[in-house]
């Protein structure tokens, strides 16, 4: 009982979250820019990946886990995920391997 979490509910049986799971035909046609950004930064570097056609659960997931590769912040703004620091080819290999198409604009 040391994790668990006492939830109301009036419905019967369990109630179990869904793994989020990326169609892969949106990933296949979606063409991800990948670029470095200085702008209003005060100078420090932030990687910048663009161009997603998910969802806003579906890009925070993404982000979640390139955060986790890259052992960084970030965020998500107008569906595109900083983080921060140069880590263009990490996050490159990541996304490849999720069947994104990417490409670098420098």
């Amino acid at each position: 009982m040391k994790n668990s979490n006492l939830v109301y509910s009036t419905d019967v049986g369990r109630i179990r979250n869904k793994k989020l799971s990326l169609s892969t035909n949106v990933q296949s046609t979606n063409i991800i820019s990948l670029t470095l950004d200085t702008k209003a930064r005060k100078g420090k570097v932030v990687t910048v990946a663009s161009g997603f056609n998910l969802s806003q659960i579906e890009i925070k997931s993404v982000m979640k886990q390139l955060k986790k590769k890259c052992s960084t912040g970030g965020t998500v703004k107008n569906n595109s995920i900083e983080l921060q620091g140069n880590f263009i080819e990490s996050v490159k290999s990541e996304l490849t391997r999720q069947n994104f198409n990417i490409k670098i604009i420098n």
